[in-house]
């Protein structure tokens, strides 16, 4: 009886110091966007940093598991902008793809929230009755304008933040040294 007693308080001790590595900052993580992306609400973007086609630039958003860009709201149009200005070395009054495509007369998104109310249009834009592809207007401060698909722009990708197997409660140590949880 005194062996299992004593094996026991070597597996509880054991466990506690791996607990406090993990969470020692008294909170659990719930989704963090991948490297060089960033997170504004429940998204994760990331700036392609090499102009390209609209059609390259989606492709490439695939490839990462996301699709291009589009702003729904008038903070995420702000984040997306101020974004895309950091990571931009260009001293030129750069375009960026967004996810809108012209499409049998009327703008489709990529996400299914893309279609909502939210608009950014230049002032006259869009103006083209073509097939054209949105992008954020270096000249307009980032307002949408419609170009032509095979132009190159830089582009922004979009994905959700990623959902965690995130445990019911955190463990961690206190000062004493005890577990506590969250």
């Amino acid at each position: 009886m005194n062996i299992f007693k004593v094996s026991s308080l070597r597996l509880v001790l054991g466990c506690g110091s791996i607990l406090a590595g993990i969470c020692q900052q008294k909170n659990c993580q719930h989704g963090n966007c991948p490297p060089d992306w960033r997170k504004d609400g429940a998204s994760c973007y990331f700036i392609i940093t090499e102009k390209m086609t609209w059609n390259n630039a989606k492709s490439l958003c695939t490839e990462y598991g996301a699709t291009l860009g589009i702003p729904n709201s008038q903070s995420a149009q702000e984040f997306i902008w101020e974004f895309f200005l950091q990571k931009i070395e260009d001293t030129t009054t750069p375009d960026l793809w967004i996810g809108l495509i012209k499409t049998k007369g009327h703008w489709d998104g990529l996400l299914s929230n893309a279609s909502g109310s939210y608009k950014n249009w230049a002032a006259g834009q869009p103006d083209s009755i073509y097939l054209f592809c949105a992008a954020m207007w270096g000249d307009r401060g980032g307002k949408w304008d419609d170009k032509p698909c095979y132009r190159e722009n830089y582009a922004v990708c979009e994905l959700p933040v990623p959902v965690t197997n995130t445990p019911l409660f955190c463990l961690y140590t206190v000062d004493d040294g005890c577990l506590s949880s969250q």
